[in-house]
């Protein structure tokens, strides 16, 4: 009885810190804080992993729901902004000016690989 009760009490913790980590997550992706995303986005999936096969119960349903739709919000913006990047790359042979209108420059596009990483 008292392993279950720990192995009770060691879910509900996973469980609580899965459903901050997510609440995080989608406000820092909600503001392209790639790097905070992708770090944090590492430990959702470890999580995740953890209750993969709790997916029938509502309220994992619904975070693994709100990961999806964060990954795939972040998969739509990276492509964006990889494809932008592109298509500039095609008109400007400076790679410096390119990233000078990139807001946030070298950083995002170095951000923005950790996301695809990450995902």
């Amino acid at each position: 009885a008292k392993t279950h009760l720990q192995t009770s009490i060691t879910s509900l913790n996973r469980l609580q810190m899965l459903i901050h980590a997510v609440d995080q997550l989608e406000l820092l992706a909600k503001d392209y804080q790639y790097r905070e995303v992708a770090n944090l986005f590492d430990a959702v999936k470890q999580f995740m992993f953890h209750f993969e096969k709790y997916s029938h119960i509502p309220v994992v349903a619904d975070i693994q729901k709100r990961v999806e739709t964060i990954r795939s919000d972040l998969t739509i913006h990276v492509r964006k902004t990889f494809r932008e990047i592109a298509q500039a790359v095609e008109s400007v042979a400076d790679a410096e000016v390119i990233l000078s209108d990139l807001p946030g420059g070298m950083r995002t596009l170095s951000d923005s690989c950790l996301v695809v990483d990450a995902l």
